[in-house]
């Protein structure tokens, strides 16, 4: 997901105003009943398109996106930030099977692009619906191959709605993305594509797409590969960049100004008085003779500054004086008080640019949803408590065994030096003491004192659905959080991502697994397994589909040996299949996932390397993991155990918790804090068999902090300099 830059069809001077859509009715959430049937049909969107949603990896730059298939032949749409600068994508498949594409046509100004598979169909694909007849309210389903391409995962699902309509083409959503999400699709409940991710703002609520009906309207021109439209910053690209909140029109063919065509609402532009149909002509002592002056302009102030701006209106000339804000201002209802503008406007949990009636309509959307949300959470809030360190409260717990122990989150009460206690639900405190840690899952179980609590009942449905709803609970029966099955449970470890080998036929509707082709180098290869063979069994498991054949791997790991029963031309065969490492495609750079992750929120300290999770997109902070999540059915299915990003949190399963208290604990005192990341074989490769690995003095504390600080500059130097690039670079 493009952060850096975005592409928009106005000059990135000022933030553009939007016009949000009158609200209509969208499909009402008043009972557990009516999120069951809203549920329903998330997981049927899930398992319908799963199968279109492709990543999109260039072999040139290393980069990835994502795309979905919207016809038999092949043709992929997604964004023309995506395929900028390469003539041929890699297409991957969500079981893994890469073949190439080719790019067609971009517009940039609507940040919409296709390409075409190279290869015979039919392949998978998805029904196009319509974006200009989305109102705010109505219910979306996105995915996309989050972070890039993960062999070990399927696209995750998010869920949201359209919360305002956005400038000409683009429509923002409150589900959840980040980079390499940018290009996926975006859904209807009914399955049907109604926009592509385009970018994100700095709040999790700022996800924007650009609609499908730009698509239409650009079809021939995109088929027949013309590459136009103008690239420009994102608005949410660096939140500290000054800004006016204006967008502007096409420069005068004179070179004499440049209209005014939008004044953000409420924006310094707007309190200065600065209108639409304006000319500016003039920042301080300079000219402004078309939008690039402005931006240059503005490339060398700060928020803060006062500028004075030259405008004709009406014949007649008007100089205002404005003082710039922050962009992230225009989001932040705390940072707009001095320019006339009253904080207490804005829904504080909407976001803003909405009219009073949209807001209030989204805002009592938002209550249904949570009231409903709240009477499943409240069925557990019992079992729930919440952990302190000394005064500060560091992490939820969930009671178990007989109502005298309580797990949590390890990490977050690691040598803290401070008494630990729980508060329970009737808000009485209870002394608490560690008793054991399980290391791997980040759990340390605490014996408590005092009245004995109510324990979990541990959900035996096993792992919940893809696209399922979960529901986070807390001690006073409120909602602590309420998101959908975004990946089903998988090990996070890269020692343990166990691969097959083979890519299944998509084509293929029979019993069984048609396998499409076979990697080489692999167990598959090794075993003989031939393209046309159908996977029967793997052990005694009969493998129906992809997805059964992906979860029959989920728990091996490489190295294990496992029993296959193919068909081939007729006749059953019995064959034996090692299990390898998992090949790894091009990823996003870790500055710039590390930039991503922290936009939107806390995140977690410990948050990946868990041997068994199940990644949903509840919004929860690091103190508010621990606790219990549960189905709609008040079922326990799972304890929270972090939250990793803007779009991922994860939760330990039922029946993987239930698995990790038979387990032996080791003694606090020496348990260590976080999984060290597993050697990746690549590495290995590159010593001797009889090398040891090297042992490395521990980093004192002024070495870290000026690493920290050398970060923290470099990331701010990169940044200035996509600024200035964008400022400086002729649109392609």
């Amino acid at each position: 997901m493009m952060k850096t830059r975005a592409f928009f069809a106005a000059v990135a001077a000022g933030l553009l105003a939007w016009s949000p859509a009158a609200l209509r009715a969208a499909e009402p959430v008043k009972t557990v009943a009516d999120l069951k049937h809203i549920e329903k049909e998330v997981a049927d969107v899930a398992s319908k398109v799963m199968p279109a949603t492709v990543a999109l990896v260039s072999e040139q730059t290393g980069s990835s996106g994502s795309g979905v298939i919207t016809s038999a032949d092949g043709l992929i749409l997604t964004a023309a930030h995506v395929v900028q600068g390469v003539d041929d994508m890699l297409v991957v498949f969500p079981n893994g099977r890469q073949i190439n594409g080719r790019v067609l046509g971009a517009n940039y100004s609507k940040d919409i692009a296709m390409v075409k598979i190279d290869g015979k169909g039919p392949w998978p694909f998805v029904e196009r619906g319509n974006s200009k007849t989305l109102m705010a309210g109505d219910w979306l389903v996105a995915m996309g191959h989050s972070a890039g391409f993960d062999p070990n995962r399927t696209p995750p699902v998010r869920f949201g709605r359209v919360v305002s309509k956005g400038p000409g083409n683009f429509f923002t959503s409150d589900c959840t993305l980040i980079g390499g999400d940018s290009g996926g699709p975006i859904f209807d409940l009914q399955g049907r594509i109604v926009g592509i991710n385009s970018s994100i703002g700095e709040s999790r609520r700022n996800n924007n797409h650009a609609g499908v009906d730009g698509f239409r309207e650009d079809w021939d021109r995109l088929m027949a590969g013309d590459n136009w439209g103008e690239l420009s910053m994102n608005p949410f690209a660096n939140p500290e960049a000054p800004v006016l909140g204006i967008g502007m029109g096409r420069d005068s063919s004179k070179g004499l100004g440049v209209p005014v065509e939008k004044v953000t609402p409420r924006s310094p532009a707007a309190a200065a008085g600065v209108r639409v149909g304006d000319l500016l002509v003039g920042i301080d002592s300079g000219k402004v003779g078309s939008g690039r002056d402005l931006q240059l302009a503005l490339a060398k102030k700060q928020p803060g500054d006062k500028i004075r701006l030259a405008l004709m209106r009406d014949q007649t000339k008007l100089d205002l004086e404005v003082t710039l804000v922050k962009r992230d201002a225009l989001y932040d209802p705390r940072s707009l008080r001095g320019i006339g503008i009253d904080p207490e406007l804005f829904e504080k949990k909407e976001v803003p640019l909405l009219s009073a009636e949209e807001n209030e309509a989204i805002a009592s959307q938002y209550a249904d949803l949570c009231a409903v949300g709240e009477s499943v959470a409240a069925r557990v809030s019992a079992s729930t408590v919440q952990v302190y360190a000394g005064k500060n409260q560091v992490a939820y717990g969930t009671v178990v065994g007989n109502g005298t122990q309580v797990l949590t989150k390890w990490s977050e009460i690691a040598r803290k030096g401070a008494a630990i206690q729980v508060l329970d639900s009737k808000g009485t405190t209870h002394s608490a003491k560690i008793t054991g840690v399980h290391e791997d899952e980040d759990i340390a179980v605490l014996s408590i004192d005092g009245p004995v609590l109510t324990p979990v009942k541990w959900s035996d449905r096993g792992s919940p659905a893809l696209g399922s709803f979960v529901v986070a609970s807390r001690r006073d029966a409120k909602l602590g959080g309420l998101g959908v099955v975004a990946v089903l449970s998988r090990s996070l470890r890269e020692s343990d991502q166990a691969f097959l080998g083979v890519n299944g036929d998509m084509t293929y509707s029979g019993p069984g697994v048609k396998v499409g082709s076979v990697e080489e180098k692999t167990g598959a290869e090794t075993a003989g397994i031939k393209e046309g063979d159908v996977i029967l069994k793997i052990g005694d498991r009969a493998i129906s589909g992809l997805m059964e054949l992906r979860n029959s791997l989920l728990g091996k790991n490489p190295g294990d040996k496992v029993a296959m029963k193919i068909s081939r031309g007729g006749k059953t065969i019995d064959v034996e299949v090692l299990l390898g490492n998992r090949p790894r495609l091009p990823q996003f750079t870790n500055l710039r996932l590390r930039q991503m992750e922290q936009m939107g929120g806390a995140i977690s300290r410990v948050r990946d390397m868990f041997p068994a999770v199940v990644q949903s997109d509840l919004q929860l902070k690091p103190q508010q993991c621990g606790g219990p999540v549960v189905d709609l059915d008040g079922n326990v299915i799972g304890i929270s155990i972090a939250q990793a990003d803007r779009t991922r949190s994860f939760f330990i399963p039922a029946d993987e918790v239930v698995a990790m208290l038979k387990k032996p604990t080791v003694d606090s005192a020496v348990a260590r804090v976080g999984n060290p990341p597993a050697e990746l074989p690549n590495q290995m490769a590159r010593r001797g068999d009889d090398q040891a690995p090297r042992m490395q003095r521990a980093p004192d504390r002024e070495s870290i902090g000026r690493a920290r600080r050398n970060v923290r500059d470099m990331e701010r130097l990169i940044e200035r300099l996509h600024e200035e690039m964008d400022a400086v670079e002729p649109a392609r």
